[in-house]
């Protein structure tokens, strides 16, 4: 930094009052300490979502290969934790087993039961995101404009 910029930050400073420099720096631990914060965990609340309903689409799609292609057993790779995978065979394909998303409970579905229970998580878990990201968008917008009354304050 030069001795002009040095300069230029200083007088702005000294035209700032002290009233206002601790509004100020209220508004930016505001942002820093609630809003970013909250922001962040709703956005990690919103990918979490994204990824279920791409789970959810992968057996979809599973289950309408299976019916389409009427295979009666299947060969499938299987992770067992940290991506590590082993193949395994699948003898009879007329039942899946579905989690249910929570406690870990699962239950032993049918194709047609399965699709069914499918749709309707599909469609709970859109409506979740779809709040997730307007709070999102609410919280953007607080941030933006907390930034401009820090602005008017300068």
């Amino acid at each position: 930094m030069t001795f002009n910029e040095q300069k230029i930050d200083n007088i702005k400073l000294d035209y700032i009052s002290n009233d206002n420099y601790s509004k100020i720096e209220k508004y930016q631990l505001f942002i820093t300490n609630i809003l970013q914060p909250k922001l962040q965990s709703l956005i990690e609340e919103r990918e979490q979502l994204d990824k279920s309903l791409l789970e959810y689409f992968k057996l979809k799609s599973h289950i309408f290969q299976i019916q389409n292609e009427k295979l009666d057993q299947i060969k499938v790779m299987i992770d067992i934790g940290s991506n590590f995978y082993v193949q395994s065979k699948i003898p009879d394909t007329s039942k899946i087993i579905v989690s249910l998303d929570c406690c870990r409970i699962y239950i032993e579905m049918t194709h047609d039961e399965a699709l069914e229970f499918i749709n309707k998580k599909e469609n709970i878990l859109k409506k979740r995101a779809e709040i997730k990201s307007n709070y999102i968008n609410q919280i953007r917008a607080q941030i933006v404009i907390t930034m401009e009354i820090i602005k008017k304050k300068l």
